[in-house]
């Protein structure tokens, strides 16, 4: 999806009305795209290790996405967000536009979802690396990929992500996967604080050198963050 396809798909989905976080994601952007140096770190889950799945404030079913969910998931006539509130939900939208497999949701009594998130197995390397342009490592055989985690601003709080990853979790131990990746961005502290005392380990570091319109990755693998 080029630019003018994505602007086009947010002014669909009523993103556009959201002027102010909008402009000022503009200028963010401007700025990395002129001079930035970025960092963010991997990090794997080894599913030998024993994990309970957390029990959410809602009663909750898990199935995968349906294309009308976005439209319940993402209200962005109805709802107020900040920039950073917005780029999250932007990022998992368009995510969600590029159909690769499988996103789930976490659905109310009455079908109403209310979390989101992806399992993402192997066999969609190609088009990972196609989308992330080389932006992640390839997926080993035995590795999926959670990522994309979003939940409602109206369903915040209760307990959703723990719930809908652990069980992504689940599903991919069935699936014969051992080892489960995330990608945690590099000014997300509390993340970056939390993600290893739940058991995960770093595995590489990821920096992206932004220099007049060129932009340039370096992984680098760790065993420590320091």
């Amino acid at each position: 999806m080029n630019a003018f396809q994505k602007l086009r798909y947010l002014f669909t989905t009523g993103a556009l009305s959201q002027c102010i976080p909008l402009a000022r994601m503009a200028m963010e952007e401007l700025k990395r795209i002129w001079k930035s140096q970025e960092t963010d770190y991997g990090f794997t889950y080894n599913l030998d290790q024993p994990f309970t799945i957390s029990k959410p404030k809602i009663n909750l079913n898990l199935r995968k996405l349906k294309p009308s969910d976005l439209k319940t998931l993402f209200h962005f006539r109805n709802q107020k967000y900040s920039s950073d509130e917005l780029k999250d939900a932007l990022r998992c939208l368009l995510f969600a536009k590029s159909e690769i497999p499988t996103c789930y949701v976490g659905v109310t009594e009455n079908d109403i979802p209310c979390v989101m998130n992806w399992l993402i197995l192997p066999t969609e390397n190609e088009r990972l690396q196609d989308y992330f342009s080389g932006g992640l490592p390839p997926l080993e055989p035995d590795e999926a990929l959670c990522e994309f985690v979003y939940t409602h601003p109206d369903f915040r709080g209760l307990g959703l992500m723990g719930w809908i990853t652990k069980n992504l979790w689940q599903i991919a131990k069935q699936n014969g996967i051992k080892r489960i990746t995330v990608l945690v961005h590099g000014t997300n502290k509390v993340s970056l604080k939390m993600t290893p005392k739940i058991g995960f380990t770093p595995i590489y570091r990821k920096t992206v050198y932004r220099r007049l319109f060129t932009k340039r990755i370096v992984f680098e693998k760790i065993q420590s963050l320091e």
